[in-house]
């Protein structure tokens, strides 16, 4: 037994142990090459995956957001017109509503005119029908006088005889008639 403790002891003896030397040495060089390896493969990942994802993130990213701000100057821009186009509807309605109140005053103004030019031709041709009415009633009135003087005379001569002579009764009919002439024109003239 003996003998076998010292053969077991001989092969651990021979067998180095977890903190040995050469075992060291073996995790140090394992540990360095894993460095590297982790090293070589972040170098890999950040300079072939990860500079050209982020290099398109970022392009992604300006391109986002210059079509935003090429949305918004767009928007600004479409509102600016709308205020525009409100402000020169605005002002066409304004001119519109113009132009209609000119033309109604003018067409009150042409309708005022013509009415009182009608009115004026109205007055002027009643007054000289008015006129023609009094000169006919006169000359009438003339020619009846002298038809009435006439017969007058002439009955009066019959009736009276040779007693007044013919030119004074034409004179007493003439002044009669006359009075009654020149009363019926003061009724005319009265009237009007």
């Amino acid at each position: 037994m003996l003998y076998q403790y010292i053969l077991l002891s001989a092969e651990a003896a021979e067998e180095p142990g977890l903190f040995s030397p050469e075992q060291l040495g073996g995790y140090l060089s394992t540990a360095v090459i894993a460095i590297i390896t982790v090293l070589i493969s972040f170098l890999i990942i950040k300079f072939v995956i990860f500079k050209p994802m982020i290099k398109l993130l970022n392009d992604r990213q300006k391109l986002v957001k210059d079509k935003v701000e090429g949305a918004e100057k767009a928007e600004q821009d479409a509102q600016a017109r709308i205020d525009e186009s409100k402000q020169i509807i605005d002002a066409a309605r304004t001119e519109a509503a113009q132009i209609i109140n000119e033309a109604k005053e003018n067409a009150e103004s042409q309708a005022s005119i013509i009415i009182s030019k009608a009115n004026e031709e109205a007055q002027q041709t009643l007054l000289k029908a008015d006129d023609e009415v009094k000169k006919i009633k006169k000359t009438a009135l003339e020619e009846v006088k002298d038809e009435v003087t006439d017969l007058a005379v002439e009955v009066s001569e019959k009736v009276i005889g040779e007693i007044v002579s013919k030119q004074t009764l034409e004179e007493l009919c003439l002044k009669h008639a006359n009075r009654i002439l020149d009363a019926e024109v003061n009724k005319i003239d009265g009237q009007q």
